[in-house]
């Protein structure tokens, strides 16, 4: 496995001539194919804008395009905050790389503020099967995705991808293997690191690419260390005409959610 963890790939160098512009690469050990997963670009976005969202102001939410695919070639990030109000800010990102845009990102920060709403999210299922008890998926060259070497997973339910069966539910454990960055980074890399669980439906190796994705946070802890084992659960919404709708919740150690995501993934078979 290469040395390069988490956190140094999604650490960008901040330009001294334009302090709002980072650039980086993606090395190839952690590209799916001819692109990065999803969660490196959000965490690369995630990062350059901590340099300039007051560190009282926790994320909240984030919305990310994926326009084309990153590459391991040296790229660019830049960021703007769009409105920084009283409790809330709201900033963007761009990853761009040769010439043209690769992902946007949209993020909403906020302040804790007082509220008589206080509602807690449901724990997860106490009849799941935890992680002690499982085996880890291996880790395949040239047959799982490269980047897949850096996580540990433990299946629970679901079937595998490219099996010719159901693909509406998935729930498995993960953990980083390697030093993560923020908690917020290191969360939204487990929630992106696993298949759709449509992949199930096809016979045979297929092509998937995130179009769209929607990240919420719950119940973040103050970091996630590589002992700590975070539950995996993913339905399908809908899936028709090439495109499926996916809805997936990380229960954090503990737990508790601690982030939901929707996203609109492209199938290819």
């Amino acid at each position: 496995m290469t040395k390069a963890s988490f956190a140094d790939v999604t650490r960008w160098q901040r330009q001294q001539e334009s302090p709002t512009t980072y650039e980086g690469h993606v090395p190839p050990a952690w590209l799916q194919g001819r692109s990065a997963f999803g969660g490196i670009g959000a965490a690369v976005c995630l990062s350059a804008l901590s340099h300039h969202v007051d560190s009282d102001r926790r994320l909240r939410s984030f919305h990310a395009r994926y326009i084309g695919p990153l590459g391991a070639e040296p790229a660019t990030a830049s960021v703007e905050v769009l409105r920084a109000g009283r409790s809330l800010t709201h900033a963007s990102a761009r990853i761009s790389q040769a010439g043209t845009t690769r992902l946007t990102f949209e993020a909403c920060y906020g302040t804790d503020r007082e509220s008589s709403a206080v509602v807690a999210g449901p724990a997860r299922d106490g009849t799941i099967p935890g992680p002690a008890g499982l085996q880890d998926m291996p880790y395949v060259p040239g047959l799982t995705p490269t980047f897949t070497q850096h996580f540990a997973f433990r299946w629970v339910a679901g079937n595998p991808p490219f099996s010719a069966s159901d693909g509406r539910h998935l729930t498995g454990w993960c953990r980083h293997r390697g030093a993560t960055a923020d908690a917020h980074s290191a969360l939204l890399a487990l929630i992106d690191a696993w298949p759709s669980p449509a992949l199930a439906f096809f016979q045979k190796p297929a092509p998937a690419s995130t179009v769209a994705w929607t990240v919420n946070f719950h119940t973040v802890p103050a970091a996630i260390s590589t002992e700590d084992w975070c539950l995996f659960t993913s339905d399908v919404v809908d899936a028709a005409d090439g495109y499926v709708t996916i809805r997936s919740t990380l229960f954090g150690p503990s737990g508790l959610p601690a982030a939901s995501s929707e996203q609109l993934v492209a199938v290819y078979g």
